[in-house]
């Protein structure tokens, strides 16, 4: 009997776990969740900046998602209490999720980090349980080729296979003998079923194709009990006989491959629902279900949106809800959830459903079914009453740390502060309070680098406004400021330049691939023996150096590397080199200098943990 108390989904209890999802959803009024990763940090470059684009942003963090695994995947379905004004009854679900041994995608490998580790085990996190335990999974993708694979005519499939040719004596005095049984068989009225002798795959291969020989023969395979050698079966069916038996074969291989599906069906029955499903910090969260569950990730932003919209149209972020408001102290997920508890308490009763309370009286926060049931009660009492609305505003907005910027899931990319920005360049010694001094109204800081910023200031209504409140102390405090439309007019200017410089580049590699075949027929021409090679292609060689890829300039204080010395002759510019050297003229950029080292990565504290958000 499946017991719910736990909460705890395994391989063992799945399928009972999905049936009762499956009865849930269609009278739910939304759908909370929540992840447990083995890693949400590769290295620096991965860590979230101020000044990323959204674009920038996700590509950081689709290489987070596509290295790390997910190990838990908690649901919480909230149903509207009867009589309730304001309540919800809580259903939560706590699954183990870990890859299947068949796997052989991008979800088959696992990865961990070790801090992440160290912080999941600090909780109990049960890890003999993922592992030994599990719910095995492969994307949608991976599930409709397969399903798609079986459903095609047997014929085809064994077109696509090839057909097998024996050499081996043993092999071909086996098929005779079994075809002679077949032969004997037939001859004598086939009365009954004939089961041949067990073998391995190829020989039951061949067994088939001899067999195509009595086309009024149908046949099924019985596995062994090590599963390595299987027999065929044969019998004479009636038409109807023959359709019935083709139709629970199919219907056995796709059981097969749903089986192999596992969790997976899980987001597909979530998507089908169409509910709204509500998250905390949830960005990340998304990104690990699609890679894992969907699909690869797409290359952009906007592509990513659009695939995933077509999954979840409907997503809350609890974090964006809370940060929007300047009633919350502290919107880490914990704090929060007690802080709005306290605050919202009289808006109606949340509980949990009978034979799922082991939450009750249980704080299991970082388990993610725990976190879900958090997260929906932080939705309940805070954008709940969204739900009835026709557009609501907070509707697939996700919040994004470290950033301006607000991502929309199905349309524009939105401020997430209010009032006015400005962005303002400086150099290493200015601090915090230089800046603040500036301005004579309330302002807040975000840094990008030592020497640039944003400023937001709460009460100006535009960036000239903001501009003219600075005035002279802004210049005698070393501020040079700009509005964030010219800032980001003056980053895309400068995106749309690398992505030229980056086309240039790669049209003079594909040039030079091209030039390397011509290059070794000359070679392979073999030259009279009292004549040396020219000296004028070694010379243009030597003159020859690679294109630096642009990156971050050096400090003004910093020296020049000294010039290379080279021949006086210059090898002739191929075109993408000429037309490289012309937008740099045009443009009015300098040479790329050498790279700086990689800032050092953050204090432990300052890092997103495996749930500190």
């Amino acid at each position: 009997t499946f017991v719910w108390g736990a909460m705890n989904v395994t391989a063992e209890n799945f399928e009972e776990a999905f049936a009762k999802l499956q009865g849930l959803l269609p009278t739910c009024s939304f759908v909370a969740f929540d992840e447990e990763m083995t890693g949400i940090r590769l290295d620096s470059t991965t860590e979230p900046a101020n000044g990323d684009s959204a674009q920038g942003r996700y590509e950081k963090m689709k290489r987070v998602a596509t290295t790390y695994n997910i190990i838990q995947f908690g649901l919480c379905v909230f149903t509207k209490s009867d009589g309730d004004d304001g309540g919800f009854v809580g259903h939560p679900f706590n699954f183990y999720v870990f890859p299947s041994k068949d796997a052989r995608d991008h979800t088959s490998m696992i990865h961990m980090s070790s801090d992440t580790a160290g912080f999941l085990r600090s909780v109990k996190m049960d890890f003999q349980k993922w592992i030994y335990e599990g719910i095995p999974f492969t994307t949608n993708a991976s599930w409709s080729r397969a399903v798609e694979a079986v459903k095609k005519p047997k014929e085809e499939n064994n077109n696509k296979s090839g057909r097998v040719s024996m050499s081996r004596e043993p092999d071909i005095e086996f098929i005779a003998k079994e075809m002679q049984k077949v032969k004997e068989w037939h001859e004598g009225g086939a009365t009954s079923e004939l089961a041949l002798e067990p073998c391995n795959g190829f020989l039951r291969k061949a067994l088939y194709q001899e067999l195509e020989g009595y086309p009024t023969v149908s046949t099924h395979k019985i596995d062994s009990e090590d599963g390595r050698r299987s027999s065929l079966v044969c019998s004479v069916l009636t038409d109807e006989e023959k359709q019935k038996r083709e139709e629970e074969a199919l219907q056995a291989k796709i059981d097969e491959c749903n089986t192999r599906a596992g969790f997976c069906r899980v987001i597909k029955l979530v998507s089908e629902s169409k509910k709204p499903i509500v998250g905390h910090n949830c960005l990340y969260d998304l990104m690990f279900m699609y890679s894992h569950f969907c699909d690869v990730l797409p290359d952009t932003v906007e592509e990513f949106k659009e695939a995933l919209h077509s999954w979840m149209p409907k997503v809350y972020d609890t974090k964006h809800l809370s940060t929007s408001s300047s009633e919350w102290k502290d919107t880490v997920l914990g704090s929060l959830y007690a802080e709005v508890m306290e605050a919202r308490k009289d808006k109606g009763e949340l509980k949990l459903a009978h034979g799922f309370d082991r939450y009750t009286n249980e704080e299991a926060l970082h388990e993610a079914g725990y976190d879900a049931w958090v997260t929906g009660c932080i939705f309940a009492r805070l954008g709940s009453d969204m739900l009835d609305e026709e557009s609501p505003k907070m509707m697939n907005k996700m919040y994004l740390m470290r950033s301006l910027w607000c991502l929309n899931l199905c349309g524009t990319d939105e401020l997430s502060v209010a009032g006015a920005v400005l962005h303002s360049t400086f150099d290493k010694s200015i601090k915090t309070n230089d800046i603040l001094g500036a301005f004579t109204t309330r302002a807040m800081v975000r840094w990008v680098d030592d020497v640039s910023a944003f400023i937001i200031l709460p009460e100006m209504a535009s960036s000239e406004e903001a501009i003219k409140n600075a005035g002279d102390k802004a210049q005698a405090a070393g501020l040079t400021l700009q509005s964030f439309e010219d800032y980001q007019k003056g980053t895309s200017a400068k995106r749309k330049r690398e992505e030229e410089e980056t086309g240039m580049e790669k049209e003079e590699k594909e040039e030079k691939e091209e030039e390397r075949p011509a290059k070794r027929a000359r070679n392979d021409v073999k030259a009279p023996a009292s004549t040396e090679a020219p000296k004028k292609g070694k010379k243009a060689k030597e003159t020859e150096e690679a294109p630096m890829e642009e990156d971050e300039k050096e400090p003004a204080t910093s020296k020049k590397p000294a010039a290379k010395k080279t021949s006086s002759k210059k090898a002739p510019a191929s075109k993408a080199t000429a037309k490289k050297e012309a937008a740099g003229k045009a443009t009015g950029s300098k040479a790329p200098a050498k790279k700086e080292k990689a800032a050092a990565p953050p204090p432990e504290g300052t890092r997103r943990s495996a749930r500190s958000r």
